[in-house]
């Protein structure tokens, strides 16, 4: 028995039967609409669906934007087995914060689910300081933190928002974690902040204004300058050459000690990749299942040395500033190749040209830039571990989080993603040296 996730046709999660159900935003405006409001019903103008975390039999996250009310709010809701989901919002029993017109907690029997409202989570339990925010957050900056704006939220991981004035202006940014990965994140700034400062490494990164090990919090500095990704027309090449120049800069400091090794090409992770993809796509189990086989026979100890890698390398996390570039957003920051960022990089830009949104003569240009600008400050591994990390990373980042993350054109392209990896491994990767 199948169902379709926009469009999509996957397998149906015998362990989640509702999962689909939470998916579909039309579904859950009239959910919202029934048991969100704090006193009975209430009129949803627009239910947005934000983000979506899925493991294939085991669990099941999504978040919504709801605007109802004349204002809006942010929905995690969490799938549980049939027959858990009660037990579980029995033992709920965090701090519970109230946001205006909307409930902040409510189970919802029908589709063993339970939601919360921001800044209520099932497992981080200070987001209501981004929200009401203490006195000595505040006075962090000149003028004071008024106000937040949330710009990434991973329900039970970590949120990310805006620290503002109440004029709007942006002072910083603030993460919560709901572990001490926050305690990492802090090490890892400030060890690689000392580096490129000692060593007067062409790249920067945010300063670390605040961290509290006790609240999971890190206050990070406001970078003035253009996101890589907002770049468009003639100038997109020219940010691509800079953010190999700025990677290159990255690989060339210290390896902060306490960083661990990467993790997602492991031969566990690409199990669990082979497994996912073959629980909802049981027509591509096998073709999955043999390129897992393939990868893990072909891994090879190539003759590089281990540097410290960014882990979640695009656009979206390079800042061109007047004097140089910075990389932002540390939080997945390891060690191993340098293949493991650049095959990632240049993974994405093949994932974009297969779901439609670059020409293949794009994504060839684009990868050149970025490697070109990488040559000026570092050496590009040899091809066949180049190869090999870009195959990787189609198979366990970009098809595996078409099924984790359900994205529709990512699901949509599942066959040619799994075929293009299994090509590369057969094939070398062609760049200008």
């Amino acid at each position: 028995m199948s169902s379709r996730t926009g469009s999509v046709s996957l397998i149906a999660d015998r362990v989640l039967p509702q999962r689909d159900l939470l998916l579909d935003p039309k579904f859950m405006a009239e959910l919202f609409s029934r048991e969100l409001g704090i006193n009975g019903p209430i009129v949803v103008d627009h239910c947005e669906h934000i983000r979506t975390t899925y493991h294939a039999g085991e669990s099941l996250r999504v978040a919504y934007r709801v605007y109802a009310c004349g204002q809006s709010c942010v929905v995690a809701g969490r799938a549980f087995p049939t027959g858990n989901s009660r037990k579980c919002f029995e033992q709920v029993r965090p701090r519970i914060v109230g946001y205006g017109p909307f409930r902040p907690v409510f189970h919802h029997a029908g589709t063993e689910s339970i939601f919360w409202i921001f800044p209520n989570d099932r497992k981080i339990t200070n987001l209501h300081n981004l929200v009401d925010i203490p006195q000595d957050l505040a006075e962090l900056f000149a003028p004071r933190w008024s106000k937040s704006n949330v710009v990434a939220y991973a329900p039970e991981n970590c949120a990310t928002v805006q620290c503002l004035t109440a004029e709007d202006d942006v002072l910083g940014y603030a993460k919560v974690y709901a572990n001490d990965h926050g305690q990492t994140c802090f090490n890892t700034y400030t060890s690689l902040r000392q580096s490129a400062e000692a060593e007067q490494a062409k790249i920067q990164f945010p300063q670390v204004i605040h961290h509290s090990a006790q609240h999971h919090i890190l206050v990070l500095q406001a970078l003035h300058g253009r996101r890589m990704a907002d770049v468009h027309g003639g100038e997109v090449f020219g940010a691509y050459t800079r953010l190999g120049q700025a990677l290159a800069g990255l690989h060339m400091l210290p390896a902060p000690e306490h960083l661990p090794e990467f993790p997602r090409f492991t031969g566990s992770h690409m199990r669990l990749a082979s497994a996912g993809i073959g629980l909802v796509r049981p027509d591509l189990a096998q073709q999955a299942s043999e390129l897992c086989d393939a990868l893990c026979a072909q891994k090879s100890e190539w003759n590089e040395q281990s540097v410290c890698l960014h882990g979640d390398v695009h656009p979206k996390n390079g800042i061109l500033l007047e004097r140089g570039v910075a990389l932002i957003d540390l939080d997945q920051a390891s060690v191993g190749s340098p293949a493991v960022d650049l095959g990632s990089l240049l993974a994405a830009l093949r994932y974009e040209r297969h779901i439609g949104k670059l020409t293949e003569t794009e994504e060839q240009s684009l990868a050149n830039a970025f490697l070109a600008g990488y040559q000026q400050f570092g050496i590009l591994p040899e091809p066949e571990s180049l190869r090999w990390h870009m195959a990787a990373a189609l198979f366990a980042e970009r098809a595996f989080r078409a099924v984790s993350r359900i994205r529709v054109r990512g699901l949509q392209s599942l066959p040619e993603l799994l075929h293009d990896a299994q090509r590369l491994l057969g094939e070398p990767v062609e760049v200008s040296r």
